[in-house]
């Protein structure tokens, strides 16, 4: 098998394990669907062009690390609202609230707006993605303590909210 093939299939591999991760990533960060399946693209470019000589692992460190840095230099404006929570409603069953459901949906996307991108993105990353801290902490880049934090606090921040409503 030539080199060009070896590295084309477990590019494809690569590309299909990590794609999602990566969207995602970039979409809880913006808000913009288009503009984060466009820049899980450019990762996946980057990690193509540049990650023919690495591993498997080494491959997949590039993308991430290149993932946090594109993240990085992206201005997100603080309070920007996130089109995630107008597309998907959360109905549950079992919850019940005394108060006008109006004023709760406002002042839970309020808040919700308000995170800091960080915040946003690891609350999303452990509530829509189902992943650990563990390995939100891998994927971030960031001290497993820091992680565990940050989702004690945004679910703070949304509860104080949710006090607010009642």
């Amino acid at each position: 098998m030539s080199h060009f093939l070896f590295w084309k299939q477990r590019y494809q591999k690569l590309y299909a394990e990590n794609i999602d991760r990566l969207r995602n990533f970039f979409f809880y960060g913006c808000g913009d669907l288009a503009e984060s399946e466009l820049m899980a693209e450019n990762v996946m470019w980057h990690m193509r062009h540049y990650g023919k000589f690495f591993s498997k692992r080494e491959a997949q460190k590039f993308l991430f690390l290149e993932a946090r840095l594109m993240a990085a230099q992206i201005q997100f404006e603080p309070g920007k609202p996130i089109t995630f929570l107008r597309k998907y409603s959360f109905a549950t069953e079992d919850f019940h609230f005394a108060g006008d459901h109006h004023v709760l949906k406002e002042k839970l996307e309020t808040a919700f707006s308000v995170l800091p991108i960080r915040l946003r993105q690891i609350f999303l990353l452990h509530r829509i993605d189902k992943l650990s801290p563990a390995q939100i902490a891998h994927t971030m880049g960031l001290p497993l303590g820091q992680v565990e934090d940050s989702l004690v606090e945004a679910l703070d921040r949304l509860n104080m909210a949710l006090r607010e409503a009642s």
